[in-house]
């Protein structure tokens, strides 16, 4: 009787410690992956960038698209694994019913605001790490940083209450979503956490520093990069507002205004990846940067 009692504990005991070591495995796999090029080499491992994009079916979608594809690119030649997060990962997430319940009435079933708010659920229901904006690409991000989350994996934003660069465990993530919907700013993600930055400050860690440049600040000069300021960033976030501006404020050869911007494309959005690929082509030209092979 002791023996088959002591058989039995012992393969409990062996399965927990199985499935503690896949849940372990899993855990870690979603902040970075093991890359190896042979059998007999040492794993490498690769940090994981993921945004959130859904198209909603627009023919304005294009160049959202073209900016995608832009973000896919860079961030594989900064030495990232992509991971695309759709509205079927935001589904995965137990609390997708109760906050599509609260957005849908207020921003439309696909409304833009209401899929800003998916996206946090889609971090947390697929593991957590690092997330960006579809629009923020890498400068200078050094990937020994990108392995391990910054501040033991509390919740962290490098662009204040501007979710454009974000990182965190898959706990703080489900937190965070749990505090956007308890602080009932319903606008958008962006006032709702700048709401709870506010008011749950404990709960995020404000990276203060110069890890995000904004627009097309890098320009001195119509073309002509400031290569210190790239050099002392991780990424550059370039939103539609910051298109907008650059255009209204009469920056054309910063943007390909000429060509492009008429009435039917007043802000030069429809060719916003046009213009970013340009921005970034000119700081690795002017400013000494290669552009790495892709390892994919």
């Amino acid at each position: 009787m002791r023996a088959t009692i002591r058989r039995t504990t012992t393969k409990i005991a062996t399965a927990i410690l199985s499935v503690a070591a896949i849940f372990a495995f899993s855990h870690n796999k979603t902040y970075h992956r093991y890359l190896t090029e042979s059998s007999t080499e040492d794993p490498v491992l690769v940090p994981v960038m993921h945004t959130f994009f859904h198209s909603l079916e627009k023919p304005q979608d294009k160049r959202e698209d073209e900016v995608l594809e832009l973000w896919k690119k860079e961030w594989t030649n900064a030495g990232f694994d992509t991971k695309v997060l759709t509205m079927e990962d935001a589904k995965r997430h137990p609390d997708f019913e109760m906050v599509k319940n609260i957005m849908e009435p207020i921003h439309g079933e696909r409304g833009y605001n209401a899929l800003c708010f998916y996206r946090w659920l889609a971090m947390a229901a697929s593991g957590g790490g690092w997330m960006s904006d579809h629009d923020t690409y890498p400068t200078n991000f050094p990937l020994d940083e990108a392995i391990d989350l910054p501040n033991n994996g509390k919740f962290t934003t490098f662009q204040g209450h501007i979710p454009s660069l974000m990182s965190g465990t898959a706990q703080q993530w489900d937190k965070m979503t749990k505090l956007l919907m308890k602080v009932k700013v319903t606008k958008s993600d962006m006032f709702a956490f700048e709401a709870v930055i506010k008011r749950y400050n404990y709960s995020v860690v404000v990276d203060s520093g110069s890890s995000v440049l904004y627009g097309f600040e890098p320009y001195d000069s119509p073309w002509k990069v400031n290569c210190e300021k790239m050099a002392n960033s991780r990424v550059i976030h370039l939103s539609h507002f910051s298109t907008k501006l650059a255009v209204k404020d009469g920056l054309y050869p910063l943007y390909p205004l000429e060509n492009y911007v008429n009435k039917e494309n007043p802000f030069g959005f429809d060719t916003r990846a046009m213009a970013y690929n340009a921005l970034l082509g000119n700081w690795r030209n002017q400013c000494g940067r290669s552009l790495p092979v892709s390892k994919s």
